[in-house]
């Protein structure tokens, strides 16, 4: 297996800011007014909560990252009981809290050909949004939970991908160059 992304200092901070549009609130009731929902080609979402009040609003992702755990504690037994009876095959990754590893990587790779996945993360799922945007189609949504605001939708496209990929060059590990190369097509020297 290759080694692993580290999330640096510098970077975590730049992540406290939402990667694409807040929509403050929580609950199922958030998902009405989500508009990227009606038009997008793929719909992931990052989040055991956001996973459930999706599912409770009656709607269903392609893909939910989860790891069972809310703001680093262990999810609600209502929460964890609607996840797991979902209709969903299921892939498994390790991946340490502020990471990326290419067990996630690999993962998500397989989850994004198919529908109805559930990815459970053995560690932390947060910084999954990162490899997943790389990895969906242009068109797709991905949403997460912003901590005590609401829910983040990101929409892909190149532009955003290209953020994204900024992002992940700036973060550390003894295999970036293979990292780099499965999800930004290239090398750490832009190749």
């Amino acid at each position: 297996m290759k080694d692993m992304l580290v999330l640096p200092s510098h970077v975590r901070e730049r992540l406290k800011s939402p990667l694409g549009k807040l929509y403050r609130g929580n609950g199922a009731g958030i998902f009405e007014d989500m508009e990227e929902l009606d038009n997008a080609s793929f719909v992931a979402v990052v989040g055991d909560v956001v996973f459930y009040n999706m599912m409770r609003a009656g709607k269903m992702p392609d893909i939910a990252v989860i790891d069972g755990k809310t703001m680093r504690r262990e999810v609600d037994e209502n929460i964890k009981e609607l996840i797991e009876c979902c209709d969903f095959s299921e892939l498994r990754a390790r991946n340490p809290a502020g990471t990326i590893t290419s067990d996630l990587v690999l993962s998500l790779e397989k989850a994004v050909k198919e529908t109805r996945v559930k990815v459970v993360v053995d560690g932390e799922e947060d910084l999954s949004v990162l490899p997943l945007a790389m990895l969906l189609p242009e068109g797709s949504i991905v949403l997460y939970g912003q901590p005590s605001e609401g829910i983040v939708a990101v929409r892909i496209d190149e532009e955003k991908r290209m953020e994204i990929c900024q992002i992940i060059g700036e973060m550390e590990g003894k295999d970036k160059d293979w990292f780099m190369k499965k999800l930004c097509r290239r090398d750490v020297h832009g190749n």
